[in-house]
């Protein structure tokens, strides 16, 4: 039992353990019914070198995804694989995200809250991120949980270099889907907010994010600007930024005097707040339901939050000694019931569509 606890508080075993539920839970190859699409762009790269810069469209009519997704299935095509052999990378991606948040977790929050962080986040990827099923969300988990990662160590040891990490994570998560861009305003205002210079970390974190936006998607960037300028809505987009930005301006001296768990929390709270803003703002324009993916770029920081809560109440109050397996067993079973059940189709299926 002894070396049980010791192996599982390891995030290389966590890893593991999340790599085995994810694979289980994949069963076979789904793909979205988009992905047939996305499968012939990346052919058009690589057999007629017509490589295009903007991905296909988004839920909102007129605005354009990036090609995160499409330059990642045109590699894997020149290296010769099939989609299968995608999945098992994207498995394994995902499976690494979840590692790498027991890591963090263990080094800067708490031990006893590693595991029940990573299995919350694997449960989160399984059944909000659809981590099973092969589409343009799929490759997000990895840089997605760089860029939480990022942000924390950012606020708890103002190194100004996590400001280029989380940069770059924000670039690569908004070229795969465009929903991650509501992490660009709470990126920036940590950025000014908790960076020892302030001013080199923003302009860090800023040409990494549009450097790689117009590396990878010139045209998305230009037709969304374009598009988002006909209205009152690019004008409303960079107030808002302008405004986050100030307002962390304004708030630095008395984020000096915080403490480790209040930083935290505030990070987790800057990073939730636009994600709830842009959920709302999508129901009003369209007028139905958000998908449920729309919630990731706040599900890490949740993650973290509830391993911190698990914690403590097992710290506090010892009949509740075994509450972090007890938890973790239960989004393990979760993840291996609940993941695949959104509507996907075999890879025969979506050739014939």
């Amino acid at each position: 039992t002894a070396w049980l606890a010791g192996a599982v508080d390891r995030p290389l075993w966590i890893g593991l353990m999340a790599l085995l539920c994810l694979a289980v839970a994949a069963g076979r190859v789904k793909l979205h019914p988009d992905t047939s699409r996305d499968f012939l762009l990346a052919r058009d790269c690589v057999e007629l070198n017509r490589c295009h810069d903007f991905g296909p469209p988004t839920s909102v009519r007129g605005l354009w995804q990036g090609t995160g997704w499409t330059a990642l299935l045109s590699i894997c095509a020149r290296m010769g694989m099939g989609p299968v052999s995608i999945q098992l990378l994207l498995l394994l991606g995902q499976a690494g995200s979840v590692a790498l948040l027991a890591m963090l977790v263990k080094r800067w929050i708490s031990r006893a809250a590693a595991l029940p962080s990573a299995a919350s986040w694997m449960l989160i990827l399984a059944v909000m991120g659809d981590a099973t099923v092969l589409w343009n969300p799929s490759p997000s988990a990895l840089p997605l949980v760089i860029t939480a990662g990022s942000l924390l160590l950012l606020a708890r040891t103002r190194r100004t270099s996590m400001a280029l990490f989380a940069g770059v994570g924000v670039g690569i998560l908004t070229s795969c889907h465009l929903a991650f861009a509501v992490l660009i305003p709470p990126a920036f205002a940590l950025c000014v907010l908790a960076g020892a210079r302030p001013m080199l970390a923003l302009t860090l974190a800023g040409t990494a994010v549009v450097g790689i936006l117009f590396a990878l998607s010139r045209s998305m960037v230009d037709m969304n600007l374009a598009q988002l300028g006909q209205g009152a809505v690019l004008p409303v987009v960079g107030i808002c930024l302008l405004g986050s930005v100030g307002a962390a301006a304004a708030l630095r001296k008395r984020w000096r005097g915080a403490g480790p768990q209040t930083r935290n929390v505030v990070v987790g709270l800057v990073c939730l707040i636009p994600g709830v803003a842009a959920v709302a703002v999508f129901t009003l324009a369209t007028g139905r339901e958000p998908p449920a993916r729309y919630w990731l770029p706040a599900a890490p920081f949740l993650c973290v939050f509830f391993g911190w809560a698990i914690a403590n109440v097992r710290r506090y109050a010892r009949g509740f000694r075994h509450l972090a397996w007890l938890a973790t067993a239960a989004m393990v079973i979760a993840t291996l019931t609940m993941a695949g059940r959104n509507e996907s189709w075999s890879y025969s299926d979506v050739r014939e569509v």
